[in-house]
């Protein structure tokens, strides 16, 4: 999944790909933070790990609501906020337009990465239309999405006392394209036949064949889902 992600962020940096209008010239309204390129986190809050989905910034487009595409960015997404940012001449900015879509391509732990991030779905729970939900899988049918989520908690270590430490947490949500219906999803079976009551025939016929137990098996669940006989 990761490395085709990959590879749509490098074809999508194509303005004839696109056959959308890309603005380099960041002629967007912007707000700028009083940082050069340190982690978005409040000053006088001291934790351990940080707020964001990439610790490092990575590079990618975004995508507005207005259809207007901007490539080649540095980006940095904060999970505790739900706010992109952008970084320029070393200086860290908040998009003020509304944005619908960001691929971003970023290293972390050594390891490099890609994500898909995606407004615009309506709202479930405490969840609204400008929230972003990581996009898994993005069928035509049915799309699978996950919002990935970071608390502050405190824990005790041993001669250092207490400490704030970020920790990190997943929830998963099916979209049904044709209803235009989401819902938060477990990973069984019956959560998946209630957030998708139009595919019961579909799922009880993949479900003989295999068991749903992680977030893997309700990927693969999802694929059989938008395969059209």
């Amino acid at each position: 999944m990761k490395n085709s992600l990959f590879l749509v962020l490098l074809l999508l940096t194509s303005a004839e790909f696109l056959g959308q209008t890309i603005d380099n010239n960041n002629s967007y309204q912007l707000a700028a933070y009083d940082i050069i390129g340190r982690p978005m986190t409040s000053k006088d809050m001291v934790a351990e790990g940080s707020p964001m989905l990439n610790s490092n910034w990575g590079k990618g487009m975004v995508k507005f609501k207005s259809g207007y595409w901007v490539k080649d960015v540095e980006l940095q997404f904060n999970l505790i906020s739900n706010e992109l940012y952008f970084r320029k001449n070393n200086q860290a900015y908040i998009f003020t337009d509304p944005l619908l879509e960001f691929f971003l391509a970023y290293e972390e732990d050594g390891q490099a990465r890609t994500a898909f991030y995606r407004a615009g779905y309506p709202s479930v729970g405490k969840n609204n239309e400008w929230k972003f939900y990581e996009v898994l899988l993005d069928g035509n049918l049915v799309q699978l999405l996950r919002i990935t989520s970071k608390t502050l908690v405190e824990k005790n270590s041993y001669g250092r006392g207490t400490e704030k430490v970020y920790r990190q947490s997943f929830e998963y949500y099916l979209y049904d394209v044709k209803e235009k219906r989401i819902e938060k999803v477990k990973r069984d079976v019956a959560s998946v036949k209630t957030a998708l009551p139009g595919y019961l025939e579909r799922i009880n016929e993949w479900s003989r064949a295999k068991k749903l137990k992680s977030s893997e098996d309700l990927e693969d669940l999802v694929k059989f889902l938008n395969r059209i006989k």
